[in-house]
């Protein structure tokens, strides 16, 4: 009967040990593919053995492959990757990141070391990428999705490059904040609640090449692209189309060149006079030409703002379709024509013997123009529809589960 219990103990053991000892071996290793990472000097980067390369412009340390989720193992922190005072070369690549509060914060770097290329991060809190004084920093390639605040934060930089990510959502897609000469190429921002593209205080600013739609919120703010305080901005060959309620806004924001832009259907009804193309207030010396109106409330409405030069445009059925496409209110010296060629905007429908009389002031468009001087690569309604399917957005929601399971297998 002793031995019979005995041995009843020793099965017990051994079964206990079977399920224990390879829980033991796993589990290190799953800490460490999930673990944040800090590094706060040059010598940080050394702590982790999983980060290759020498910090050398040609040989730069990689942090790249890591799959950093927070669900409920290692210690608890706010932030998956964070790189902070260092002077290094340094490549953040192919992470995937889920459930922080930030996902990749870089700060105090020195100017052209730091790269964040093709990371997929989802469930971020607050930002998905937040760089702040680290000039010259490149951002390309990333998707950011499903947060609360800022896909991309770019805060007190300059020369930095924001190129080819998506951004869907979240609140905004792509923020800039007292950054100057920045880039910002061939990124999608679609889908957010509030704005695709803001910039806050920063000049020099090139804005091109970017789809941006179906930025909508309820209320009177969602917009594709917002400007505020920004001199000197380049907007151009970008497609902004069923925002929520504006296309472009510029607030105290001077000397921007607009050109060549899609800005159509952006109104939170659609066919009511709810949502303007562009909404400049107190902006002044600015060039729009060459953009496609179709489909806004107002398709240019200017407030306050003077000495504005709009020609070449055309106007399709915005406001009551051929009267009031566009409305200035205590505006001086908008000149609504090319002054040399005596040639102005293409208003859809109207007798272009006559002068076209903009709404609220006394401006007119002298030289009406009775061709279309618009010519986009794309045809408008293919733009449009594009909006209503999110097949390769659902592709993407999908990437998040198998990337997990390819890299836990």
């Amino acid at each position: 009967m002793k031995m019979a219990r005995i041995l009843q103990i020793s099965i017990i053991i051994m079964l206990l040990l079977a399920v224990i000892i390879p829980l033991a071996i796993l589990i290190p290793e799953r800490l460490d593919l999930e673990r944040p990472i800090e590094i706060n000097s040059d010598e940080d980067f050394l702590k982790y053995d999983f980060i290759t390369g020498e910090g050398t412009v040609t040989n730069p340390y990689l942090i790249e492959d890591r799959t950093i989720i927070d669900d409920g193992y290692g210690p608890i922190t706010e932030v998956a990757i964070y790189v902070s005072n260092t002077t290094k070369y340094f490549v953040i690549r192919n992470c995937f990141i889920k459930d922080y509060s930030y996902g990749i914060i870089i700060g105090l770097n020195k100017e052209n070391t730091a790269k964040i290329i093709n990371n997929y991060l989802e469930d971020i809190d607050h930002t998905g990428i937040y760089c702040a004084r680290a000039n010259g920093t490149i951002i390309e390639g990333n998707v950011v999705t499903g947060g609360t605040f800022n896909g991309i934060y770019v805060l007190y930089c300059h020369n930095v490059s924001v190129n080819k990510n998506l951004c869907y959502e979240i609140g905004d897609g792509i923020l800039l904040g007292l950054s100057h000469n920045t880039k910002v190429l061939e990124n999608n921002c679609s889908f957010n609640s509030d704005l695709g593209i803001g910039q806050i205080l920063s000049n020099y600013t090139e804005i091109h090449h970017n789809s941006i739609g179906m930025n909508r919120q309820e209320n009177y703010s969602s917009a594709g692209i917002d400007i505020r305080g920004s001199y000197f901005t380049s907007i151009y060959n970008n497609s902004i189309v069923a925002n929520g309620y504006y296309g472009i806004t510029s607030f105290l924001s001077s000397f921007s060149f607009i050109e060549s832009n899609n800005i159509s259907y952006n109104s939170m009804i659609p066919g009511s006079i709810y949502g303007d193309g562009i909404f400049l207030e107190e902006s002044h010396f600015n060039i729009i030409r060459l953009n496609l109106f179709e489909e806004n409330g107002y398709g240019l409405n200017l407030l306050k703002s003077n000495n504005n030069s709009i020609y070449h445009n055309a106007f399709i059925q915005n406001g009551q379709r051929v009267l009031n496409q566009a409305i200035e209110e205590n505006c001086t010296g908008n000149l609504w024509y090319e002054d040399f060629l005596l040639s102005g905007n293409h208003w859809q429908g109207w007798n272009t013997s006559l002068a076209y009389p903009i709404e609220g002031g006394f401006s007119e468009d002298l030289y009406p123009l009775d061709v279309n001087p618009v010519n986009f690569m794309l045809e408008i309604h293919q733009i449009r529809n594009s909006f209503k399917h999110d097949e390769k957005l659902d592709l993407l929601k999908n990437l998040s589960t198998k990337t997990i399971n390819e890299r836990n297998n």
